[in-house]
């Protein structure tokens, strides 16, 4: 996998995120989508860095789970995309909609983002 988001991120514009969107919709049974949403829900992962290292710390937690969710699934159909999608929707309804969900301990999704924007490049630049 290492070599995998590394080969992309030698494309211009590509970091480890956008490597990992291309990697979980080609072989979702080995690749998770590095989305903000789903590692910050993640317990015990530090806080989202854009590298090729966390990266693979979030991968390694996903593939743990879905294997940890399909030997206890009668289907056994977990992969780490789908173990990345149930907590995008998880963080993404309980911001939405905090009352819909049960709340399961210290909130794992900040309640408002309050790191600074993104620099944009500019026409000049």
């Amino acid at each position: 996998m290492h070599a995998a988001v590394m080969a992309l991120c030698t494309l211009r514009g590509v970091g480890p995120a956008t490597a990992s969107a291309v990697l979980a919709a080609r072989a979702p049974e080995v690749a998770a989508f590095m989305s903000e949403e789903a590692v910050a829900a993640v317990p015990g992962l530090p806080a989202l860095q854009y590298t090729v290292k966390h990266y693979l710390l979030y991968l390694s937690r996903m593939q743990e789970r879905a294997t940890a969710l399909s030997q206890g699934s009668p289907s056994g159909l977990w992969t780490p995309h789908h173990v990345e999608m149930a907590l995008w929707t998880w963080a993404v309804g309980r911001k939405m909609c905090p009352n819909l969900l049960p709340n399961l301990g210290p909130s794992l999704v900040p309640a408002e983002d309050t790191r600074p924007a993104k620099k944009r490049r500019t026409q000049a630049e």
